[in-house]
């Protein structure tokens, strides 16, 4: 019992003092930096979305070709689901809400009461 709680405290040490953060990882690229592959995907995805990239697509965009396949992935599951787009909102809320995705709550909830879902339900639901 001692030698695993030590071996515990040892791996809860190390995993304090040695956890990288997304920055550390891989930092965002500067778009005044962009090659021009990653010039045109940032051009496609702000034609495509209204907003310059953003949030989960930054680390993309190490690999254009990627983020832009991810991006329109992306607008066809959001803008054409097959179960509509108002019931589409309210499944990708319930599912950040149980899996505790803060991210794509805060993303999702305005979109989900633009597309009819009701303030008590949102609210329900968070």
């Amino acid at each position: 019992m001692k030698k695993a709680l030590a071996a515990l405290t040892l791996l809860a040490t190390f995993s304090m003092t040695h956890i990288a953060t997304a920055q550390d990882r891989m930092p965002a690229l500067s778009p005044d930096r962009y090659d021009a592959d990653q010039k045109k995907a940032a051009a496609d995805f702000l034609a495509a979305r209204n907003v310059p990239v953003f949030g989960p697509f930054e680390p993309l965009m190490y690999s254009p070709e990627l983020m832009t396949i991810t991006r329109s992935m992306g607008d066809y599951l959001r803008y054409k689901p097959a179960i509509g787009t108002t019931l589409s909102e309210l499944v990708i809320l319930v599912t950040a809400r149980e899996w505790g995705q803060d991210y794509e709550w805060h993303v999702h909830a305005p979109i989900a009461l633009k597309q009819g879902i009701t303030k008590d339900k949102v609210d329900a639901i968070a």
